[in-house]
């Protein structure tokens, strides 16, 4: 019965349209003498699927796009009106009102301690350092020791000329 099937039908073409015809697909034959003639072997052989006609295609196409528009929405219905909010919603409201002053005051809290080290720090080298007299006292020592070696300097310029 299948072969029957297989076989190619005659088309007649009119040369003078564009209609073309459809070639038929070709089914492999199996190979009777690897597979001993068995049943099996003719199931394993591969199916050919066979080209779409383009007049379903096209049909297949109208009907996609048709039952991809969506509907449009229905109506909203109108909210109810708007009473006062419950006790526990009030509570739970506190609660969060609560948390933010503490995150704030608890961010607040630690500017305020890192300021205080900071100004602690500053103290303690404040009072590291010299006060008064004590404060330049090396440094005129040290003014004071250039112009002696000035001095000296001048006067062995000045003894060197004179005996010269």
């Amino acid at each position: 019965g299948g072969r029957v099937r297989d076989r190619a039908r005659p088309q007649f073409v009119d040369n003078t349209s564009s209609f073309r015809p459809i070639p038929q697909p070709q089914r492999p034959q199996p190979n009777l003498q690897q597979s001993n003639g068995s049943y099996a072997a003719l199931a394993e052989t591969p199916k050919i699927s066979r080209p779409e006609d383009p007049r379903k295609a096209a049909r297949n196409r109208v009907s996609d796009i048709t039952k991809k528009a969506d509907p449009p929405p229905p109506p909203r219905a109108p909210s109810p009106q708007k009473g006062p909010p419950s006790a526990f919603v009030v509570a739970l409201l506190r609660l969060l009102d609560a948390e933010a002053q503490l995150d704030y005051t608890l961010a607040k809290h630690q500017a305020l301690v890192l300021e205080t080290d900071m100004v602690k720090a500053q103290r303690e080298t404040l009072e590291s350092l010299p006060i008064g007299h004590e404060a330049y006292e090396e440094d005129l020592e040290k003014y004071i020791a250039e112009l002696k070696n000035q001095e000296a300097g001048e006067v062995r310029e000045d003894e060197g000329a004179t005996s010269a």
